[in-house]
Formats: C-alpha cells, sequence, structure tokens
C-alpha cells in the first residue's frame, strides 16, 4: 500500500522501445518514401508531422494516425530477452496486453487503446507480436501554476519560442530535482489516468495516475517500468 496521504503519482519512467527490447527503428515511413520525387516527399512529410501532432491533443485518433498497425525495428541483440510491461514508442506509451488488462480494472474514462505490431526487419518475424499503443484523452488541470513555478518544481518554457513559433508553450517539469511538485485537491476526482493540461506534453511528462491505479500495477508487479513519482496533494492558495 501507498499510505494514507492524499497524492496522485507522476509518470516520468517510460523507456524508449530501443533501450527495452534492444533494437534500432526502421524509419516508420522508410518503405513508404520509396520512389517518390521530392515535392512528393515533402508533401509526405508533412502530412506524417501533422498526424503525429494529434497525439499531442485530446481527440480520438485513428491506427493511421499512428502509422499503421504494424511498426519496424531491426533486433540489434536478437538473443537478448526483453518483455516489459509498459514502454514508449517515441511520445507514445504502449503496454502488453497483461498490462492492458491491469490497468482496465481501473476508471480509465477515455484512454484509447491501438493495437499493432512490433516486427524485426527484414525478416519481419516478431519482436513483440502485440502491443497496445495508448491515447490518454483524460484531461485535468490540478497544478498552481503560479506556486510551482516560485517553488522551482516547474520552469517557464516559453520565453523567447512564443514570438518564434506563433503560440504559447506551457511550462515543463524539472527532470532530476529534488524538489517534488504538489497537486490541488481535483487531482483526486475523475478518472485515474489523465494528462496535466497546464504542463507540456513533451515526452509524455503530463501523464499522471491515482494511487488505485498505482497500488493495482504494483500488485501484479508491473509498476516498475512507469517510473512513478509521489505528488503530494496539497490546499489551494
Amino acid at each position: 500500500m501507498t499510505g494514507q496521504d492524499p497524492c496522485a503519482w507522476h509518470i516520468h519512467g517510460l523507456l524508449d522501445i530501443n533501450t527495452t527490447l534492444d533494437v534500432s527503428p526502421v524509419g516508420r515511413h522508410e518503405r513508404d518514401e520509396i520512389g517518390k520525387s521530392e515535392e512528393e516527399l515533402r508533401a509526405y512529410r508533412e502530412a506524417v508531422m501533422a498526424s503525429g501532432r494529434k497525439f499531442d491533443g485530446l481527440d480520438p485518433i485513428t491506427i493511421d494516425d499512428l502509422g499503421g498497425p504494424v511498426w519496424a525495428f531491426r533486433r540489434i541483440q536478437p538473443e537478448k530477452p526483453g518483455n516489459p510491461a509498459a514502454l514508449s514508442l517515441g511520445r507514445k506509451p504502449a503496454v502488453s496486453p497483461a498490462c492492458k488488462a491491469v490497468l482496465e480494472q481501473a476508471d480509465l474514462g477515455a484512454v484509447d487503446f491501438h493495437r499493432i505490431e512490433v516486427l524485426n526487419m527484414p525478416r519481419n518475424a516478431a519482436v513483440w507480436p502485440e502491443l497496445y499503443v495508448m491515447h490518454v484523452r483524460n484531461a485535468k488541470q490540478s497544478i498552481d501554476v503560479k506556486a510551482q513555478l516560485a517553488a522551482g518544481c516547474i520552469i517557464d518554457a516559453n520565453a523567447g519560442r512564443e514570438a518564434q513559433y506563433g503560440k504559447p508553450f506551457p511550462p515543463m517539469l524539472r527532470f532530476g530535482d529534488p524538489r517534488k511538485l504538489t497537486l490541488l485537491k481535483n487531482a483526486l476526482e475523475g478518472p485515474d489516468l489523465w494528462r496535466e493540461t497546464q504542463l507540456s506534453s513533451g515526452h509524455r511528462q503530463n501523464l499522471f495516475m491515482s494511487t488505485r491505479l498505482r497500488d493495482l500495477l504494483d500488485a501484479a508487479g508491473m509498476l516498475k517500468p512507469w517510473g512513478v513519482r509521489r505528488a503530494p496533494i496539497v490546499p489551494a492558495a
């Protein structure tokens, strides 16, 4: 058990598939680009980037937005075992079928699972025959941004970037810092897995889970890959 003090848990430890399964990626659209002219390639890559950005939003996505149901990698050390419950495919969390079953015991709210196959090129042998990419569409705003900036738990990522890109950038977490992020009481309400929309979505750093979900994963022996950090609940200032 995680103790009686109210808290939620920040997800920060999902390792990339390159590390967990010891593979190197074959370009997601490498085969699709063969034979295209420079103009066709430019239009194609712009479309790929646009579909990838959908993952940062809260709207549903399709398997085509993820690049299709099959992802290809080259195994570096074929004899090296690897079967973590959860990992990252770029910026996308992915889980094993067993981990998916545990997650579904919680109140997931709006979380979509997209089944993919991970193949070892060029022989098309299964590196891992089945994974589920997760798209979390639950949103909460449970951070006192002003207080957390003052405490140094998050940093202003907007300096100079709004003028350059024409849009504001949300704050980012300060990684590797002993100061703990705290959340407001409304983090305890609603689904057990969510995105904190006041934080940058880069590298999944705005994903959180409830104590209930943390305990379910811990009991199943599947908590470690998530690398969760405790975020205490504090009163509003």
